[in-house]
């Protein structure tokens, strides 16, 4: 047993301190492996709160010099405590400043990029070696913003437009369903990093609620968000190689496949915590409130998010308020691996409009056709400004709810039961008994959707990984 509060010396030295915590250590052990003239003494803290001064200062007193690798910002990283008791109760021990070696005060980014966000071995090193020589630590990496650096382009507006039409409506469909399948071959290719969610079954969802909106409203919705971006208009490329961690990517490879974002079509950032967008959705309908901008704001979460509470005040603000926003519930049945009916004693979610005093419907997710026209007098009845509508929409996804999940929970026959309804091949017929389209349209539209997304993976693969310096730009709008 280690005892809490109990460091060890992972390895003995004389020249400078070096205190780091978990993965952190394996850093800094690299680290004075590869400085054969500094003698490194690497404290392993075990734990932060409470931790051990006694062998931390006193390996100081012996070295003269401490050097801090943590696994956090440089703001508010518990580093700050050791640096801190370093210069107070081992002010005569020190021959130069306490030196940290951190991440950049700029958010976490994804895939390939985080190697360069956190503390390597080499850093270290570096960090170490000026510690020693000049008796000054390094200055810490700042974000600058980089305000003149160019933003990726995420988005063609005029995708949004494409939406207007009963084919336009059918393509993005397919071009959603083709991407989805797509990604799980680059994830088992490994060109995708970090977990990943589709949404093979609901694209008459995603379509049916972009398609209703104007291309000012706001949208939030979930980590499952791959067809929702693509719907309001971000690019096939964009998203393809944002999963895949590349410059051409929405956020420059930085965001991943669970937070895109692309305000230029509306799209707020994607959250990966269970209903986190719910309520920000509320405070974008509020700012449009006190705009009086006519804007809407739509937030999209699961079944699983309605038994959390930040659903219940969202609603309960958005009802006192008033406030422009849609509430949409896509209800697949399952939250994770947990069906409704284990967790949630409602047969409709929707019924919980009532208790806010808002009006609540249940829809036909599968159907675009009936997604629009409810999403339709939900919107024109919060442009109006009779507020808020919860809607249900009863769909299914097809895959797990991740990219490792086999879905062995469901009964036998209910995914082939689905299927049955299709949301794509139900438009299709619709489409061909309205005679809007003919099999042989149906099948040219398939076909050009085919072309263009392959060739949107082709650009991915061979877009560049960012480097490093990438981590700092479109951090602030001020560029501080």
């Amino acid at each position: 047993m280690w005892p809490i509060g109990t460091a060890r010396i992972a390895r003995a030295g004389t020249d400078v301190t070096v205190v780091a915590l978990g993965q952190m250590v394996g850093v800094a052990l690299a680290a004075a492996e590869k400085l054969t003239d500094v003698s490194c003494e690497v404290i392993d803290l075990g734990t932060v709160r409470p931790w051990d001064r006694r062998t931390v200062l006193g390996s100081l007193e012996r070295t003269g010099r401490i050097a801090i690798v943590e696994e956090n910002p440089f703001t508010g990283g518990w580093g700050a405590d050791i640096a801190s008791a370093a210069a107070s109760e081992g002010f005569e021990y020190l021959d130069a400043p306490p030196a940290r070696i951190t991440c950049p005060d700029v958010p976490v980014p994804f895939g390939a990029l985080e190697r360069h966000y956190l503390p390597s071995a080499d850093r270290t090193a570096e960090a170490i070696t000026a510690l020693v020589r000049s008796s000054t630590p390094p200055q810490r990496a700042t974000a600058s913003g980089r305000p003149g650096a160019p933003a990726p382009k995420a988005a063609d507006t005029s995708r949004r437009a494409a939406l207007a039409e009963p084919l336009g409506r059918y393509a993005r469909m397919i071009e959603i369903r083709q991407i989805e399948d797509e990604s799980m071959n680059l994830y088992l290719e490994g060109l995708i990093a970090g977990s990943m969610h589709t949404g093979q079954g609901q694209e008459a969802v995603a379509v049916g609620v972009a398609a209703s909106l104007r291309p000012t409203d706001m949208v939030t919705c979930t980590y499952r968000g791959h067809g929702l971006a693509l719907a309001l208009g971000l690019t096939p490329l964009a998203l393809i190689a944002e999963m895949l961690g590349r410059k051409d990517g929405a956020l420059g490879g930085k965001g991943g496949s669970m937070h895109l974002s692309a305000p230029e079509v509306g799209l707020l950032p994607t959250f990966a915590i269970v209903g986190g967008g719910i309520p920000v959705a509320v405070g974008a309908a509020y700012a449009s409130q006190i705009a009086k901008d006519g804007g809407v704001a739509v937030a999209v979460f699961g079944d699983g998010a309605a038994n959390i509470g930040a659903f219940h005040e969202a609603l309960n603000m958005a009802a006192v308020w008033k406030l422009p926003v849609v509430f949409v519930c896509e209800n697949n049945l399952y939250g994770e691996y947990s069906r409704i009916d284990k967790t949630t004693p409602l047969k409709d979610i929707a019924s919980r409009a009532s208790a806010y005093a808002m009006p609540g419907e249940v829809v036909d997710g599968q159907d675009i056709d009936v997604v629009m026209q409810a999403m339709t007098r939900a919107v024109e009845r919060a442009r109006a400004g009779g507020g808020p509508t919860l809607l249900e929409m009863k769909t299914y996804r097809y895959a797990g709810h991740s990219r490792g999940d086999p879905a062995k929970y469901r009964p036998a026959g209910e995914l082939e039961r689905w299927k049955e309804r299709d949301p794509i091949a139900l438009y299709g017929k619709a489409l061909q008994s309205r005679g809007v389209a003919d099999d042989a349209r149906l099948a040219a539209v398939r076909d050009d959707v085919t072309r263009s997304v392959a060739a949107a993976v082709a650009a991915a693969k061979v877009s560049p990984v960012p480097d490093a310096s990438s981590i700092f730009e479109h951090v602030s709008s001020r560029g501080q």
